[in-house]
């Protein structure tokens, strides 16, 4: 298996744990959690990404966490987007 796809398997299945975790273990709370933590999480590929991809040896890496980011980053956004956050301020 190249390093593009094994890059691609590597974030996506972070990602899939971390969102697991909410799922099982998460309170009232949890989809918004994971929206967030899709943005914060795309966002640290996306800067590790664009690092990865100034030296010509990592540039098939950069390209890998700069897709998975983008699309990481669009499940975040729409996950905020349908689960607001329901804060009860009694």
């Amino acid at each position: 298996m190249n390093q593009f796809k094994t890059t691609l398997i590597i974030c996506f299945s972070l990602f899939g744990f971390i969102t697991l975790c909410f799922l099982l273990f998460g309170d009232n709370e949890k989809n918004a959690m994971i929206g967030l933590t899709g943005l914060l999480l795309g966002l640290l590929y996306f800067i590790t990404g664009i690092i990865c991809c100034m030296p010509v040896s990592g540039r098939q890496v950069g390209k890998a966490m700069l897709l998975s980011a983008g699309i990481i980053l669009l499940i975040g956004l729409s996950i905020c987007t349908l689960a607001p956050l329901n804060l009860n301020m009694h």
